[in-house]
């Protein structure tokens, strides 16, 4: 008897699971950004302010509805930690620190979810919601200067991401790939200390997603 169960239950785990794409999907994601801020005056200014390779982070909670096992429609609420450093004649100058509350409204896509591993992707409008911005002065010559009040309160952009999916069970998936997204609209105010050209947000990143189904049948 105890080798028929134990035949039983190795027949069952070899059994492929049915994995659900239609229904509720929420969980987690983070992302690991590399950032930048792109002004024509911060470029003209030549070596006094050199961009500086910069990097931040992104984490926060997903969700989405499939309508379909291959299409959805869903919101993320996302911190962003991004802005750009810079170098002055070679050496460490500014940073300029920039918080947000991001929240892109996506369209998701993907191939066949009965598949262990699919390809997904998703994209739509973000809009960024500023929660603070600072410059630090890696030299502590200035200190840190607050500038929220030189920023734009609200950042609109676009989002484009697209990776693989892993069915790791019936309701469990882990998505990994690449996120890019970048402003439509200014980050820093035209009339403040940062000059009248336009400041774009750009960022890019490894995006990793916790993800629980809740499907319909």
């Amino acid at each position: 008897m105890k080798k028929l169960v134990l035949i039983a239950a190795a027949f069952i785990l070899m059994l492929p699971s049915a994995f659900a794409q239609k229904g509720l999907h929420a969980g987690l994601k983070v992302t690991p950004i590399t950032t930048w801020m792109f002004n024509k005056d911060f470029s003209d200014a030549g070596d006094e302010l050199d961009y500086k390779t910069t990097f931040g982070y992104m984490f926060g909670a997903t969700v989405n509805y499939h309508f379909t096992d291959g299409f959805g429609l869903g919101a993320d609420f996302l911190y962003s930690s991004q802005g750009q450093n810079f170098k002055s004649f070679g050496e460490d100058g500014a940073e300029l620190k920039v918080k947000y509350l991001k929240i892109p409204i996506l369209l998701h896509f993907n191939t066949n979810s009965e598949e262990v591993v699919y390809f997904q992707g998703n994209f739509g409008p973000q809009f960024g919601v500023l929660l603070s911005g600072e410059v630090q002065d890696p030299n502590n010559l200035i200190g840190d200067v607050d500038v929220k009040d030189e920023l734009e309160s609200l950042n609109i952009g676009l989002v484009l991401g697209f990776g693989l999916g892993f069915n790791v069970h019936e309701n469990f998936k882990i998505n990994a790939g690449l996120r890019f997204d970048g402003a439509l609209t200014s980050a820093t105010d035209s009339k403040g200390i940062f000059g009248t050209e336009k400041t774009t947000n750009v960022t890019g990143g490894v995006e990793l997603g916790f993800i629980y189904v809740l499907p319909v049948r």
